[in-house]
C-alpha cells in the first residue's frame, strides 16, 4: 500500500496533521471481573513495585519504555483512551458495543 493511502486510512478529524504517529508499548495483566478489588489492588501494587527494580528500569530505559504506572494512574489512562477510542470508532461509522 502506498504511503499516502496508508496515511489517509488512519487519519481522522481527531488527529493532528502529522507525518508521524506515536505508539505506546504496554503490558496488561488481566483478572476475572469478579476478582475482589483488594486483590486487584495488591496485584497492581506488586507489579508497580517490580517495575521499580533497577534491572527492570535499565531494560525499560534501553527500549525507551516509560516506567510503570500505579493503579490510579492506569485507570485514568484507560478511561481517557477509552473515550478517545469511542470517538474515533463513531467517527469512522462503527457502533461500539
Amino acid at each position: 500500500m502506498k504511503k499516502k493511502k496508508l496515511q489517509a486510512m488512519f487519519r481522522t478529524a481527531l488527529m493532528k496533521k502529522s507525518e508521524t504517529m506515536n505508539a505506546r508499548a504496554f503490558a496488561v495483566f488481566a483478572v476475572p471481573s469478579a476478582t475482589p478489588q483488594d486483590i486487584v489492588k495488591k496485584l497492581s501494587d506488586t507489579l508497580f513495585e517490580a517495575g521499580t527494580d533497577p534491572k527492570v528500569q535499565q531494560l525499560m530505559t534501553n527500549y525507551l519504555i516509560k516506567g510503570p504506572l500505579d493503579f490510579a494512574q492506569t485507570n485514568a489512562v484507560f478511561k481517557r483512551d477509552t473515550e478517545v477510542m469511542l470517538k474515533v470508532l463513531k467517527e469512522i461509522g462503527l457502533k461500539p458495543e
